[in-house]
């Protein structure tokens, strides 16, 4: 993902009564359809960066099927503060737990020749 320009501005969010619900931009969308090999390597190393960690995990769920809505102000583990006026924060020191969760996700979810075993619960 280093040779593209996605980051978290990448990522929009709306809410309301049902809980919150990310979209994806463009460009995140193609990159999400034509995910390379290491596609799932490239996104967890990503997790570590600040300005990516939201794009990151919201593009891990959703190859992971997990296309529900969340309690509210998370959306699978991800602590989201979506203010009234669209604001929306996220705060980097969750970026650990998100990491250790997608590690344990991916390993877990790939059976004995690479086929997906389920979803698994996110952090939070």
């Amino acid at each position: 993902m280093n040779d593209f320009q996605l980051d978290n501005t990448d990522i929009r969010w709306r809410g309301d009564y049902f809980g919150l619900r990310p979209t994806i931009s463009d460009q995140a969308r193609d990159f999400l359809e034509n995910l390379p090999s290491d596609g799932y390597d490239l996104l967890i190393r990503n997790l570590h960066d600040s300005r990516r960690f939201v794009l990151c995990h919201v593009i891990l769920a959703k190859l992971h099927g997990s296309s529900r809505l969340s309690k509210v102000g998370t959306w699978h583990g991800l602590a989201v503060d979506l203010k009234g006026d669209g604001e929306v924060s996220t705060d980097p020191a969750q970026i650990p737990e998100l990491i250790e969760f997608w590690r344990n996700q991916v390993r877990e979810s790939k059976g004995p020749a690479g086929e997906s075993k389920g979803s698994g619960k996110a952090p939070g």
